[in-house]
């Protein structure tokens, strides 16, 4: 993994605008991840639990929750990003797409770019592009726009 960005001001958001913050290291999506995330949320579908009705279905296999996406980007961001002097707060999301579903057994990995920064009354709110990659595929399967508050 490369050095982590190190935030130490507003104006460090203000130069990334418009910037790729980073790519994740990839995840591997296991069955046994899938389950426990589905136990933490009380999530009981059937295509996340039941491998032979996903087959039959034409799924390919047990899927993740669209859900679980969101859930491992905390990790991925402050694996790579730090804060020296800015407080941050996460404000809400403005977009969030399953695109295609991600099997047990695939492995994913997250694309980082800073888009609009915008001034606050206190502070200022950075969205976040993230698109979600399974690996050896072209194409996002989870893209979203994340919103959080500085100061």
């Amino acid at each position: 993994m490369t050095d982590k960005i190190v935030i130490r001001h507003l104006d460090d958001f203000r130069q990334l605008s418009g910037k790729p913050l980073f790519t994740s290291k990839p995840i591997q999506v296991t069955r046994a991840r899938i389950e426990e995330f589905c136990r933490s949320v009380d999530n009981d579908e059937w295509i996340h639990w039941d491998e032979h009705r996903c087959l039959e279905a034409g799924l390919g296999g047990i899927i993740m929750p669209a859900f679980m996406g969101p859930a491992l980007m905390s990790r991925a961001y402050f694996d790579h990003v730090e804060f020296a002097g800015v407080d941050g707060l996460f404000s809400g999301v403005n977009r969030l797409r399953l695109l295609q579903p991600v099997r047990a057994g695939e492995s994913v990995y997250q694309q980082w770019s800073v888009g609009d920064v915008s001034e606050r009354k206190r502070g200022i709110a950075v969205i976040y592009h993230v698109s979600w990659f399974v690996e050896g595929q072209e194409n996002p399967v989870i893209v979203a726009e994340y919103v959080l508050r500085y100061w």
